[in-house]
């Protein structure tokens, strides 16, 4: 009974601290979503007592507030002492590393559909590294460095080299200059995300690669996350796509990281408009009272088919490309999979 009281104590605690913390820094529970990631909804059932924090919004006002954590649980705070200067970013340290980067062959024009190649996959190796090694601008916290390839075993090799170099920054950015083709950039974190911003003078390209920003100082491992960049088939096009990140080699075969990186929705629901038509289907075509030409009954199958696809592909459309937390989790349990081979 006392560890009941207690549980309940807590959660009051933290729901009153919660409300002080938002009145401190002139919120509200839309601002705060924005600022930390978490949903409105979310919020306001922590406000209301209706679900307990999780360890991941808490690490987050920590983050960005600065609170403390054991305090917010158990002493209910006065107010004005939760104003802290908000942090812009996080440190950007633990994605210090070597990693493969796993992604679409890029140069069919339109999609594979439209002008097939024989391997659809292409492989990277990204490094980064800290900025002061080589005396880059002091607002920037990480040096990263990209080299790419056809072959995933070449990538495999030259990851190998990298990391038997260890913290030998200066002997990895001579290795990933020994290509022409290499991409040099910068990485920088924010609460939420995070930016690896790439450039080719070879190609005169840019690339932007965008994570999920775990909330854990823990080394970073690996995830999915989506890169924009210029296509190098017939025409220079822009392109958006998934790719992962892995300081692990992911031996998945081919086809099914294929599967994995495809921008589209899995599992669309279609009862409801399979429902519809067949309702439909029987009042043209079983009912005896529906006297109708058979063109017209055809017309009208064919109308309604053609609205069931556009609601499909309108309910569906915004999904494409977004990756959740739950998603990048996915990816990362898969990466870990592999630690130890």
């Amino acid at each position: 009974m006392s560890t009941d009281k207690n549980l309940l104590k807590t959660s009051k605690v933290f729901s009153l601290n919660l409300k002080t913390l938002i009145k401190d820094n002139k919120l509200n529970q839309s601002k705060l979503s924005k600022e930390i990631g978490f949903s409105v909804t979310s919020i306001n059932n922590y406000l209301n007592d209706v679900n307990d924090p999780p360890i991941a919004f808490l690490l987050s006002l920590k983050k960005q507030y600065g609170i403390n954590i054991d305090d917010f649980l158990t002493k209910t705070v006065k107010e004005d002492e939760l104003t802290h200067p908000k942090h812009t970013s996080v440190s950007a340290e633990k994605y210090i590393g070597n990693y493969m980067l796993y992604f679409y062959q890029s140069s069919a024009y339109k999609g594979a559909g439209f002008n097939p190649v024989k391997d659809p996959l292409k492989y990277g190796v990204l490094s980064v590294f800290p900025a002061k090694e080589f005396n880059f601008d002091n607002s920037v916290k990480m040096i990263s460095l990209a080299t790419f390839f056809a072959s995933r075993q070449e990538a495999k090799e030259f990851k190998q080299k990298l990391d038997y170099l260890a913290d030998n920054y200066s002997e990895i950015k001579n290795s990933h200059n020994t290509y022409a083709q290499n991409y040099k950039g910068t990485l920088e974190s924010s609460v939420t995300q995070v930016f690896i911003d790439l450039k080719s003078q070879y190609y005169n390209d840019r690339v932007l690669i965008i994570l999920n920003n775990p909330p854990t100082e823990k080394s970073y491992v690996g995830g999915i996350g989506t890169v924009n960049s210029v296509a190098r088939g017939r025409e220079p096009s822009p392109v958006i796509q998934y790719i992962i990140l892995s300081k692990y080699f992911v031996e998945t075969p081919d086809g099914e990281l294929y599967n994995m990186l495809n921008l589209s929705v899995e599992n669309i629901d279609v009862r409801n408009e399979t429902m519809k038509l067949l309702e439909q289907f029987k009042a043209l075509y079983l009912e005896s009272n529906v006297s109708l030409e058979e063109y017209q009954k055809n017309y009208i199958m064919q109308n309604n088919i053609e609205r069931s696809i556009v609601d499909v592909v309108k309910r569906n459309m915004f999904l494409y490309g977004k990756i959740s937390n739950r998603e990048d989790d996915k990816y990362y349990r898969l990466i870990m999979s592999y630690k130890k081979k």
